[in-house]
């Protein structure tokens, strides 16, 4: 991480978070997602993680969501 912002001036972030292709989320009894963040991105019937918001950088094979 980087020290105190010591200036008036804003610091801007850029936060990516990765992960295997064949990560999926873990449901439990508490959350369904994995969190109050990630939770509006679950889809209510599977554990998939959609590719319009978790977009595949590459496979074994090759493939990555198109357009990336």
């Amino acid at each position: 991480g980087s020290g105190a912002n010591t200036t008036s001036r804003h610091r801007r972030a850029l936060v990516l978070h990765c992960g295997s292709s064949d990560t999926s989320f873990v449901r439990s009894r508490f959350h369904e997602g994995t969190g109050p963040i990630y939770t509006k991105y679950a889809h209510p019937t599977n554990d998939e993680m959609d590719e319009k918001h978790f977009p595949i950088l590459w496979t074994a094979d090759g493939y990555r969501t198109p357009g990336i």
